[in-house]
């Protein structure tokens, strides 16, 4: 079979989707297929033929126009188009490549990451769905809606997700519900490397520096805990320098043993030999790194929002933060920090909870749905 992934960020870029993209490939790869991926970059490197790479730099529409242009070229010599974002050159593409098996991945909804990027409007991203808009968000909006349309069927990781995209007006038997998939690296941390044995409890967080996962309130929240207590913030993103500033401005620098982006295999090192992984976002339709943080047996104190709860159920393997609850949220922490016989049974549940997000299953059920097989 052959599979033509078109995404908008791919290694060496960073977070959950451009490392979902690269291990798809290589699971479908296995398994015998002959994968192509189309994708943006700030770099253009022509070291792997299999990935063709469009230049992030110039003119946006020229890139537009290259990217339909690339997608038609190769979607015409596959057998499946798989889409993971893109929405505007897939959306035109797809007119060319009616006799070809679309489908597309929904993670988020893009016109409002723009609209919460640029500050042009304050409301939440449920919200959001039923907001009338003009202009260029109203495009964004429709070329969204309209891509999904155009696509065979639709892939969600959660029932969230699942209950958005229907509100689009996607038939729910075009929509898919395939849970995310994360394989942990195999090694493991000694009883003497974990910092609660040095007499610190340690915290962590991880996500793009953007302003809808709220990192600088996981700070702030964080200069009021005591002082053996120390935080780890992993990432990149646009906010790096207001993070710095923030952290800065409380003094706290002290207190932070990690800012700034590490590799896959590193976070999760980190990972086991943290006491509790922190989200405070305002919106994930299905964290990556929190189903990662299952599989590192992590407890998690994260916000009541959007797939947060599938994967964490409350006072079992974390605690949800309702109304993002500053005060609770401090209180959950030092909670599951404080109580060793609640973290050991939140560690079980966690790794209990972990063996729902394997890749053999998602991409077993994947390659059905490219077969079209009910």
């Amino acid at each position: 079979m052959k599979i033509l992934i078109v995404t908008g960020i791919y290694p060496p870029d960073i977070g959950g989707p451009a490392m979902y993209c690269y291990m798809l490939r290589e699971k479908l790869g296995k398994l015998g297929c002959d994968v192509k991926i189309i994708t943006f970059s700030d770099t253009v490197s022509r070291a792997d033929k299999n990935v063709v790479t469009i230049s992030r730099n110039g003119n946006w529409l020229l890139r537009q126009i290259l990217c339909i242009i690339k997608i038609i070229f190769h979607g015409i010599r596959s057998d499946v188009i798989y889409a993971n974002g893109l929405e505007l050159p897939v959306f035109i593409a797809s007119f060319f490549l009616f006799n070809k098996r679309r489908i597309a991945k929904i993670t988020k909804d893009f016109a409002w990451e723009y609209a919460q990027r640029h500050s042009i409007i304050q409301a939440n991203f449920d919200d959001f769905q039923y907001l009338k808009t003009s202009g260029l968000l109203s495009f964004l909006k429709n070329i969204q809606i309209l891509s999904a349309k155009k696509m065979d069927s639709v892939v969600v990781p959660s029932d969230y997700l699942k209950n958005i995209v229907e509100e689009w007006g996607i038939g729910r038997n075009r929509i898919v519900r395939i849970k995310n998939a994360y394989s942990p690296p195999e090694f493991k941390v000694g009883p003497d490397e974990s910092p609660s044995a040095a007499g610190s409890i340690q915290l962590l967080t991880a996500g793009r520096f953007v302003p809808w996962k709220n990192i600088d309130k996981i700070i702030n929240c964080f200069s009021n805990l005591p002082q053996e207590y120390r935080l780890a913030i992993v990432g990149e993103g646009p906010l790096k320098e207001y993070l710095q500033n923030v952290i800065s401005s409380l003094n706290l620098w002290d207190r932070i043993n990690h800012f700034g982006y590490l590799q896959n295999d590193d976070l999760f090192k980190l990972m086991l030999k943290s006491d509790c992984f922190l989200l405070y976002s305002s919106y994930e339709g299905l964290s990556h790194v929190l189903i990662e943080s299952q599989f590192a047996g992590l407890p998690s104190v994260v916000t009541d929002v959007g797939g947060n709860r599938e994967i964490i159920s409350d006072g079992e393997n974390g605690f949800l933060i309702k109304n993002m609850d500053p005060s609770d949220f401090a209180e959950k922490i030092t909670q599951i920090c404080k109580m060793p016989t609640l973290k050991r049974e939140m560690k079980m549940n966690c790794i209990k909870k972990s063996r729902e997000y394997s890749w053999e299953s998602h991409v077993t059920e994947l390659i059905r749905l490219f077969k079209n097989e009910d």
